[in-house]
């Protein structure tokens, strides 16, 4: 928890950041700024495609965010204070919680930009009787996503007990280095992603 003017605040709180990002960038974008952009003359068109290149080149700065939160977490002076729920001392940093509301709004921002548009792409882009399957692998990929983080995050746990600090030591830990086998993992997927999207032939 951070400590703020007296108040106690979780830090899985921050995750409404992320929900409040989506909850406004979809009515801002698909209301707003997807349809001015194409009233214009641009010679550079906001495609669904491009959309999701956007959104992943947002996802890898939103992860480059949480890298250096991070780093300055580690740098920072610690004190020690008794937490109750878990009942032992636990090693504080002398940093703000807030720091890390950047890289959850730009998290949100990427899933609109990203998600959205890619299952607006399965839809329009695929044929009829295929609509639904094309829906269902797109979320079926999103699922392997999330599952593909949680076996990062249990190999690494094998391999370097100490990634996440613990409550009752003062070792940094190693998460910004998890950190940057994420931001290898997006910057890989979205080289592969870039070639794949130039060479990408309409149909219709």
């Amino acid at each position: 928890v951070n400590r703020w003017e007296g108040y106690e605040i979780p830090a899985s709180m921050f995750d409404a950041f992320d929900s409040l990002a989506v909850l406004l960038a979809i009515p801002l974008f698909h209301g707003v700024i997807y349809p001015a952009w194409s009233t214009w003359d641009f010679n550079f068109q906001l495609t669904h495609l491009r959309r999701i290149g956007i959104g992943m080149v947002i996802g890898l700065i939103s992860l480059l965010a949480a890298y250096f939160v991070e780093v300055h977490r580690r740098d920072c002076n610690t004190f020690t204070v008794f937490d109750e729920l878990s009942q032992q001392n636990t090693t504080i940093a002398e940093m703000t919680i807030f720091m890390q509301i950047p890289q959850y709004l730009l998290a949100g921002l990427a899933e609109v930009l990203a998600v959205v548009s890619a299952l607006e792409f399965a839809y329009f882009f695929s044929p009829k009787p295929m609509k639904g399957f094309c829906i269902g692998m797109t979320y079926a990929v999103l699922g392997m996503g999330g599952l593909l983080s949680s076996v990062l995050v249990t190999v690494t746990n094998r391999f370097d007990e100490l990634l996440y600090y613990r409550l009752s030591s003062d070792q940094p830990g190693h998460v910004h280095m998890f950190y940057v086998i994420l931001i290898c993992c997006v910057a890989v997927g979205m080289v592969m992603f870039f070639f794949a999207a130039r060479n990408f032939r309409s149909l219709h």
